[in-house]
């Protein structure tokens, strides 16, 4: 759905937007196909990859919002370091929940397959989540009081 009140995006989207805009397209295509190319190349022989689902423990809710736009961004850039890739690849992945931090909120595996290897990832994310059940636990609620 597009965004029709430009307004109401947060702050860090307008600021990617607008250095966004600043960038040749074409340039920036080449380079999406040339990092997805080196990807796929280098994993060619693997038919799956197993990696955390982020890179660090869930932050605060709206922690990144009370930031300028640039530290917005690269705080959040690190909880997409995993997956990152595969969102370049448009290769499959999923996430399933696996264990919890310290604190006991809760952190994911993401399961990444080959390109159009949609049925493996589901299948070994449902042997995972067989092997690891997850729907008994409950991260700890917040507590606004």
């Amino acid at each position: 759905v597009p965004l029709v009140r430009w307004s109401r995006a947060q702050a860090v989207t307008r600021w990617l937007a607008e250095a966004g805009r600043t960038r040749d397209a074409e340039k920036m295509r080449a380079l999406r196909r040339e990092i997805a190319e080196r990807h796929l190349r280098t994993y060619s022989e693997v038919d799956v990859w197993l990696t955390p689902a982020v890179a660090i423990p869930p932050p605060e809710v709206g922690a990144f919002a009370r930031l300028p736009p640039a530290e917005a961004f690269r705080g959040a850039a690190q909880l997409g370091a995993f997956t990152a890739a595969f969102n370049i690849t448009g290769q499959p992945a999923a996430s399933v929940p696996l264990g919890l931090t310290r604190d006991g909120l809760p952190m994911g595996l993401q399961i990444a397959g080959r390109e159009l290897a949609d049925d493996v990832v589901l299948a070994v994310s449902r042997q995972i989540e067989e092997a690891a059940p997850w729907r008994a636990r409950r991260a700890p609620l917040f507590d606004a009081a």
